[in-house]
């Protein structure tokens, strides 16, 4: 945990670095500890009973997903779109949003396998793999049908960025309520989850066919810019909170 994140808050703060804008560098240090407070906020009201009962688990739980949330950004880099290379050294605005929807996404993956009553930490590592792994491959599929990469980091469009931020957070979400609630084996959780995401990944789809769309039609697009994008972006992820909420945790 303490490699990854120094490494984050290194580049940020690096001295004679050129960086965006000040309130980007600022929004970046100030989100990785949201994210630490809402996964401490999770583990002390919703973990197993035996966790919230001893601060000792509770901190080992908490290291273990400050330590996954940095991973699973530092995965999402890999995959096309990255905080060091495109945020601070190609200074993309568009990009930062990405990235900020990334440490979102991750921590309610790793937030979401901490809900519930299991027989230990391996519990924990299976659902937070699960529900990772699920969020990486829906990024890998939008990208494939919208190019979401490329317009984002080589066309640099921030109205595009923010578009696809709402939609990232809105899938980390339910990828992350996915695989909340007490442990009942892994082929339960298997078929629970994947009854619980299908619907997203099909709305998903119908994103990605629309950013394709987007991406194709200039005059469309010059129509959407950082406000209407900012609005679709609230609409996925009010559709998400809605879904969580009526689906509920298991």
């Amino acid at each position: 945990m303490v490699i990854i994140w120094r490494g984050w808050f290194t580049r940020l703060f690096r001295s004679g670095l050129v960086l965006v804008q000040p309130s980007v560098r600022l929004s970046l240090a100030i989100l990785p500890l949201m994210c630490a407070g809402f996964l401490l906020f999770v583990l002390l009201k919703y973990s197993a009973a035996t966790v919230r009962s001893d601060n000792l688990w509770v901190l080992g739980y908490f290291v273990f997903g400050a330590a996954w949330i940095g991973a699973s950004q530092f995965a999402f880099g890999l995959l096309g779109i990255a905080m060091r290379d495109d945020v601070i050294e190609r200074r993309n605005p568009s990009a930062a949003w990405v990235t900020a929807a990334q440490l979102l996404a991750g921590t309610f993956c790793i937030a979401g396998a901490n809900v519930g009553n299991g027989p230990g930490p391996e519990v924990v590592a299976f659902c937070a793999l699960l529900s990772t792994v699920t969020l990486l491959l829906v990024w890998l599929l939008f990208d494939a049908i919208a190019s979401a990469s490329e317009t984002i980091t080589v066309e640099r469009n921030s109205a595009a960025g923010i578009r696809v931020a709402g939609w990232l957070t809105a899938v980390g979400m339910v990828c992350g309520a996915s695989v909340t609630g007490d442990w009942r084996g892994a082929s339960r959780t298997l078929s629970e989850s994947a009854h619980y995401i299908w619907p997203m990944v099909l709305f998903s789809f119908l994103v990605a066919s629309f950013e394709r769309t987007v991406g194709k039609r200039p005059a469309l697009a010059d129509r959407l810019k950082a406000g209407a994008s900012a609005t679709l972006a609230a609409v996925s992820v009010a559709l998400a909170v809605a879904y969580v909420w009526k689906r509920g945790l298991h």
